[in-house]
């Protein structure tokens, strides 16, 4: 019974010390502006989020650490600010170590039910209704048209 009991302690202190990140992106796809962030849990033992984006904002990406995380954005993380600019093509990456630190609030995803605006909650479910093949395929054309990983991994000169 007492091993159990410690198995079980450890576990909940695991998983209650395991980040929380924003996952997605943000970007135009077929001449529309379209954002799929959710909250996500990373691996265990990673420590950090990361968000990227344009100097306008038309383009975001945010992520959780996992263990292909590229030296280079591991670097980030150890400078004062914890953010680099590269103004040579338009992207700034950003590290931070909280929970849900990585996205600007008003990219943050809202509840899946809206707050009460005087509508039923049948129209607020219409409003709020998509399929997740419909995530999944806007967020593989996005991350297609964005790019942002390949030139943040360097194959345009390296953080």
């Amino acid at each position: 019974m007492f091993p159990i009991l410690i198995f079980l302690s450890t576990l909940f202190i695991m998983s209650a010390s395991t980040l929380k990140c924003y996952e997605g992106s943000r970007g135009m796809v077929n001449g529309e502006d379209s954002s799929n962030f959710v909250q996500n849990l990373c691996d265990d033992n990673m420590t950090y989020c990361f968000e990227s984006y344009n100097s306008n904002l038309t383009e975001v990406t945010a992520s959780c650490q996992n263990m292909g995380t590229d030296q280079k954005l591991l670097e980030v993380c150890k400078m004062d600010g914890k953010c680099k600019e590269r103004t040579d093509i338009d992207v700034t990456v950003c590290c931070c170590t909280s929970d849900l630190c990585n996205l600007q609030d008003d990219l943050k995803p809202t509840p899946l039910i809206p707050e009460v605006d005087g509508s039923s909650e049948s129209e607020q479910n219409n409003s709020t209704e998509i399929s997740t093949t419909e995530i999944l395929n806007k967020s593989v054309e996005l991350n297609e048209t964005l790019g942002l990983e390949l030139e943040l991994n360097g194959t345009r000169g390296g953080l």
